[in-house]
C-alpha cells in the first residue's frame, strides 16, 4: 500500500496541491460568513424560507439549518431540484439561492421562478448567470467561496448561509458559533494533515480500510448531512462507491438485509459519525446498530465530533471527511482534483445541452 508518511507520495499523487486547498478552507469559511453577514437585507417579517442548492451547497445549507434547529424564526426547507414549493409566492417568502458557479441549472430554475413569484431573493454565488442577474437587478449578493478544482466547499456554503440567516434576522447573533466552526476546521487540519504520521492518524488508517471495502456512512440528527457529504467526497475525490444512511431511518428499512448477505458484508466498511451531545435514543441506536453489524460480520468504526456548538461539531467531521477522501484517493492512485478528470460528467453535460 502507498506510504502516506513519505513526502514524495504527495508530490507525485497530488501534483496540483489539493492539500493546500483543503488547508485554506477555514480562511474561505470566514470570508464567506463575513460577506453574507454584511448584507443589508430587508427586515420585513418572513413567512417562510427556502434555500435552493445542489451538492455541497445544499449540504452546507442543511448543516446550517440543523445546527440552529429550534432557533430559526421561520419555517425552512432545502430544495434540490428545479421547482420551488407552492407556498413560496410573495414578498414574505425568502428564497436563498446558493451556487458556486452561478450556473447550476436546477438552482437557476429556482432563482428565476422566485423572481417571477415576487419572492425576496438572496444570492450566494461567485459568478455565472445568478451573480450577473442578481447584480443587474440590484438583489442582495455575496460570494460563498471560490469553488474550483477541489470539492471542499460545504463549509463555505454553510457559513455563507449562516451569515445570510443572521443578516435576515432569522437567527440571533451567530459570530461565536461561526468562529468556533472555522477554528475547529483549522485545528482539524493540523491534526489530520499530511505531516501527521499514519500511526497517529486515525484518518489515514480509515482511508486504508476503504481500499477493499464499500464505505457506509451512518449519522443521525444534525450530523446526517455530514454523512451525505462524506459520501459525495469519496465519490468525487477518490472516484469510489460509497453509501450514506440516516439514523433512525436506517433502522426501519436498511437493517432488514443484515441477516441475508452473509460473507458479502466483509466487503463493507461502516463508519458511524457521532455527536458530542447526541439525543439519547440516537446514541442507543448507534450502539445497537454497531452490535448487530458486528454480529453480521461487517467491519465497523466510528468518528466522534469535536466542539461545543452543533455547527463546530458538524464541521469538525466535514474536515475529517475531506482529509479521509483525499487520502483514499492517493492510496487508490487517483488524482484528488475533481475537475477535468471525470469524462462521465462531461458526457452528461453534453447530453443535457443537446436536449435543451
Amino acid at each position: 500500500m502507498l506510504d502516506l508518511d513519505l513526502p514524495e507520495t504527495y508530490e507525485t499523487g497530488d501534483p496540483t496541491r489539493i492539500r493546500d486547498s483543503i488547508a485554506d478552507v477555514p480562511r474561505q469559511m470566514r470570508e464567506a460568513y463575513a460577506a453574507a453577514r454584511a448584507l443589508m437585507l430587508d427586515a420585513r417579517p418572513i413567512r417562510s424560507l427556502t434555500i435552493a442548492g445542489m451538492g455541497d451547497s445544499a449540504i452546507g445549507a442543511e448543516i446550517a439549518l440543523g445546527a440552529f434547529d429550534g432557533a430559526i424564526r421561520a419555517p425552512t426547507n432545502v430544495i434540490r431540484g428545479y421547482d420551488l414549493p407552492a407556498w413560496a409566492r410573495g414578498a414574505e417568502d425568502v428564497v436563498i439561492v446558493v451556487s458556486h458557479s452561478g450556473n447550476s441549472e436546477e438552482v437557476v430554475a429556482c432563482f428565476e421562478e422566485a423572481l417571477l413569484r415576487g419572492c425576496r431573493v438572496v444570492a450566494l454565488s461567485n459568478g455565472g448567470y445568478i451573480a450577473g442577474k442578481a447584480a443587474e437587478l440590484g438583489l442582495p449578493l455575496a460570494s460563498c467561496g471560490p469553488g474550483g478544482r477541489y470539492s471542499a466547499t460545504t463549509g463555505l456554503a454553510g457559513l455563507a448561509v449562516v451569515g445570510a440567516l443572521t443578516a435576515l434576522g432569522i437567527l440571533p447573533d451567530t459570530a461565536a458559533e461561526a468562529e468556533e466552526a472555522c477554528a475547529i476546521v483549522e485545528e482539524s487540519n493540523r491534526m489530520l494533515g499530511p505531516n501527521v504520521p499514519v500511526m497517529r492518524s486515525s484518518c489515514k488508517r480509515l482511508a486504508g480500510q476503504f481500499m477493499t471495502r464499500v464505505p457506509i456512512l451512518l449519522a443521525g440528527g444534525h450530523l446526517a448531512p455530514v454523512a451525505r457529504w462524506w459520501k459525495i467526497q469519496i465519490n468525487s475525490t477518490a472516484k469510489m462507491l460509497a453509501v450514506w444512511e440516516e439514523l433512525p431511518e436506517f433502522n426501519h428499512g436498511g437493517m432488514m438485509i443484515l441477516d441475508t448477505l452473509g460473507a458479502k458484508w466483509q466487503n463493507v466498511m461502516a463508519v458511524s459519525l457521532r455527536a458530542v451531545d447526541e439525543h439519547p435514543r440516537i446514541a442507543l441506536r448507534h450502539a445497537a446498530t454497531a452490535t448487530l453489524m458486528l454480529e453480521a460480520g461487517m467491519n465497523i468504526d466510528s468518528v466522534r465530533a469535536r466542539g461545543q456548538s452543533k455547527l463546530a461539531q458538524a464541521f469538525s467531521l466535514v474536515a475529517y471527511g475531506d482529509w479521509c477522501a483525499y487520502y483514499t484517493a492517493l492510496i487508490a492512485g487517483i488524482d484528488p482534483a475533481i475537475y477535468g478528470t471525470v469524462p462521465a460528467m462531461d458526457r452528461l453535460k453534453d447530453f443535457l445541452a443537446q436536449a435543451t
